[in-house]
């Protein structure tokens, strides 16, 4: 099933829109974990092409696993939305404040079955890419920010 694309319903979408949707979707698990999750985002839309399914999927699989990687201590997990990432592009920021992801693990946690969660099945971050790809995004990730940063790439677009 990983090797085969999903089908799409692209639509103009608000990138903060999504971004909240997001929010609403993880708050009650964060809340279980006593992860606080902060949410920025500027007053002017952020204007996407994409599958709205999807692309609230690839930001939960990344909070969710930042949700699991901060524990039970508690922590914080911010989400930012920047309209110019680089040219043409718009970016979301995920940073959570957990440990530090292993050097060495860096360069294949996109890797299909890459897991550093004992119960995961090391397929979301592989799953994310992925459809990040089809967007004509990418993902990437650096021990960075609050301490794990994740950026989820991709092309801007004419108003929604």
């Amino acid at each position: 099933m990983f090797a085969l694309p999903r089908s799409r319903e692209l639509a103009s979408l608000d990138l903060r829109d999504v971004t909240e949707r997001l929010v609403t979707l993880v708050e009650a698990e964060a809340r279980q974990k006593d992860v606080t999750l902060e949410l920025t985002a500027p007053d002017t839309p952020v204007p996407v092409s994409g599958d709205r399914d999807q692309l609230a999927q690839v930001g939960m699989n990344i909070v969710i696993n930042g949700i699991k990687a901060i524990g039970d201590a508690g922590g914080r997990i911010a989400l930012t939305v920047v309209p110019e990432h680089e040219p043409g592009r718009c970016a979301v920021r995920i940073e959570n404040d957990g440990p530090a992801i292993p050097e060495d693990q860096l360069e294949t946690i996109f890797d299909p079955f890459h897991t550093g969660d004992d119960d995961g099945t090391g397929l979301g971050l592989a799953i994310s890419s992925r459809i990040l790809e089809q967007h004509d995004g990418y993902l990437t990730v650096e021990n960075a920010g609050l301490g794990v940063r994740f950026t989820v790439v991709l092309s801007l677009s004419p108003s929604p």
